[in-house]
């Protein structure tokens, strides 16, 4: 049996490719698009159903036209102003841009938790991401 010596002369460059500020806006509007359907069907931050409305607000939702169930949307203010606040190469805000907007969110999110990723929206995002990463690897080749 033969063998075969090697000496490494020279430290291996590895370049670890990066997403981006445009890879990280791409994923956040993946999240963004995600978390708005999911309020906008009802739906909180565990994938289930939201806390009904009191009878008064579920009526008053009805004449207007609008669905009678908990899904931040009555004027058109609070989910019009979630939007990506920030966004960098390592992190990405998204929020409510609009300060009355914002109280409205928490004040439902007391009642029933419907800001931030639910387990679904975490898998788009999740996907997301790894297309961003398979980008910039292709891209850095």
């Amino acid at each position: 049996m033969s063998t075969v010596s090697m000496k490494i002369t020279e430290s291996p460059k590895i370049a670890v490719p990066t997403i981006g500020v445009a890879g990280m806006r791409r994923i956040s509007s993946v999240a963004l698009e995600s978390a708005a359907d999911r309020v906008g069907r009802g739906f909180t931050v565990s994938d289930s159903p939201a806390t009904p409305l009191n009878r008064s607000y579920a009526r008053a939702k009805l004449r207007k036209g609008l669905k009678p169930i908990r899904d931040l949307r009555f004027s058109g203010r609070t989910m019009s102003s979630f939007k990506l606040r920030s966004a960098g190469n390592k992190q990405a805000t998204i929020g409510f841009d609009d300060p009355i907007a914002a109280q409205r969110a928490a004040d439902n999110d007391a009642i029933s938790p419907m800001i931030g990723l639910s387990p679904t929206d975490q898998r788009r995002v999740g996907a997301a991401a790894a297309d961003e990463l398979a980008r910039a690897i292709r891209e850095a080749s």
